[in-house]
């Protein structure tokens, strides 16, 4: 599932820019809460709920891209809506991996963390080499080299995404989740200005509303967990 997963990322890459890749990602929050509830039985608060909506609202903003007339071709039109049909769907497959990988490391006998990421990255190589056998990239991989097309830039990305993974866990170990959800409405507000810096892309009027939408949500349900219910003390008179 990871292994699929980051194949759809890479495509989404590939067709969004980075401000509407980053603000749809966030609708993995979703498909956590909801494979979470039925694989978990976790549920969410009446705020969480709430939030929740709002990022679904953001994603159906993001959907109905606003061009200026003419400018906007049926070529561009059609990658965008496949770069978003591969983000969601990555999306989908991020929280049901996630509901998996917390019961893997929460139950009976849990599966040390690092060894686990170890795990998913051996499992995931092996994926993606008998994947390469049936497509035309594997074609082009074989008769080129597997190092054709390589840069040390290219370097730069996987060595970001490596150390990135640890450091959310860590992050969200150690910091909570309220903290974290602010990083994350720091993240989005970088990259738009980096968009804006490199790229001279600036966003439009969904976009903005959606970077409102998906911070509010981010905030709303990370400073709104549901209530834990303490188990219920015995009667003295029963003792």
């Amino acid at each position: 599932l990871y292994a699929m997963q980051n194949v759809m990322v890479q495509y989404a890459y590939l067709l969004l820019d980075g401000m509407t890749f980053n603000l749809l990602n966030q609708t993995k929050t979703i498909s956590a809460a909801v494979w979470l509830y039925f694989i978990l039985n976790k549920s969410q608060s009446l705020v969480q709920i709430f939030a929740l909506v709002l990022l679904l609202a953001a994603a159906v903003l993001l959907n109905m891209p606003m061009g200026t007339g003419a400018s906007l071709k049926i070529e561009s039109t059609a990658d965008y809506q496949l770069g978003v049909s591969m983000v969601l769907g990555a999306s989908m497959l991020s929280g049901l991996s996630a509901a998996l990988t917390q019961r893997a490391l929460t139950n009976a006998s849990p599966r040390p963390a690092l060894f686990f990421s170890a795990e998913l990255a051996a499992y995931g190589i092996l994926f993606l080499l008998v994947t390469l056998c049936f497509s035309e990239e594997g074609s082009r991989v074989y008769q080129n080299g597997i190092q054709t097309g390589w840069d040390a830039k290219a370097f730069v990305p996987v060595l970001f995404n490596a150390f990135g993974g640890i450091i959310v866990g860590l992050v969200t170990k150690y910091a909570g989740g309220v903290r974290k959800g602010f990083a994350l409405i720091a993240g989005i507000i970088i990259t738009g200005f980096v968009q804006w810096a490199l790229e001279g892309k600036e966003l439009q009027t969904n976009s903005w509303v959606a970077v409102g939408l998906v911070s509010l949500s981010i905030y709303l349900h990370a400073s709104s967990p549901p209530k834990s219910i303490l188990p219920q003390q015995p009667d003295k008179t029963e003792l």
